[in-house]
């Protein structure tokens, strides 16, 4: 592995608060498939946002899915102080816990006005609306009554937020965000996504991008074939191609 001392970016200044999320997972499997996740303990304040890295198949989205009650896993997984174990998937996210998957998770046939709309009459109090999502995403008025199904994959994923933060969650888990969008709108996603961590929510970021991830991160985790093997604060990471060596590895 590479040397840490030479791996470093921009991290946020906001302090973390009381600790959120607190997963301690022993182990994580697909049905009675092989153990995805080995002796994973990951830990998100209040206002932190935690990047978590690695190779395909290194176990990034098997975690954000045991997370959520999606895969089998022992372990224990305490939410607000509060255990969440044993609830499904539903239910964690009414406790304020909400994943955007890889594949976005969207309706084709809903048009974006009726995914907002969703969201917003079932989502948890709190400070995200529909007119806020909008001003967010601009887009998402110009494309209101088309369906999901007619968006480009940018303007797919932008929904996909939108949904998640009328949710009004505590923590965000994000699954690859930027996967198969071209590099300018990938920027412009990750540029309003520098808004929803001004203000405040507590994020878990799966993603690829070196750059787009010490733009965002408090905290850098690296897994390798399912156990966690590197934890830095982002800002002690200056060097992008050693970081992506880091989890290419």
């Amino acid at each position: 592995m590479a040397d840490p001392a030479t791996v470093a970016a921009p991290a946020s200044t906001v302090d973390a608060g009381p600790v959120l999320l607190d997963a301690h997972i022993a182990s994580a499997r697909y049905g009675k498939g092989y153990a995805a996740l080995h002796d994973v303990h990951l830990q998100v304040s209040e206002h932190e946002v935690v990047a978590v890295v690695g190779a395909n198949g290194a176990g990034k989205s098997t975690l954000m899915r045991a997370l959520m009650g999606m895969v089998s896993y022992s372990g224990r997984i305490m939410l607000g102080g509060a255990a969440i174990d044993g609830l499904g998937t539903a239910e964690r996210t009414q406790r304020g816990l909400v994943l955007i998957p890889e594949d976005k998770g969207l309706f084709p046939s809903l048009s974006v006005d009726k995914h907002l709309y969703l969201s917003s009459s079932v989502g948890r109090p709190g400070s995200w609306s529909v007119a806020r999502v909008r001003e967010l995403f601009p887009v998402l008025s110009a494309r209101r009554h088309s369906a999901a199904g007619t968006l480009s994959g940018g303007e797919q994923q932008m929904v996909a937020i939108a949904r998640a933060l009328l949710l009004n969650p505590t923590v965000l888990l994000l699954d690859e965000p930027s996967l198969g969008l071209a590099p300018a709108v990938c920027d412009k996603l990750f540029d309003a996504l520098k808004e929803v961590c001004r203000s405040g929510l507590a994020i878990v970021l799966n993603e690829q991008n070196p750059a787009h991830v010490l733009s965002l991160a408090d905290r850098v985790l690296v897994l390798q074939q399912g156990r966690l093997v590197f934890e830095q604060q982002a800002s002690q990471i200056a060097d992008l191609a050693a970081l992506a060596r880091l989890y290419l590895e």
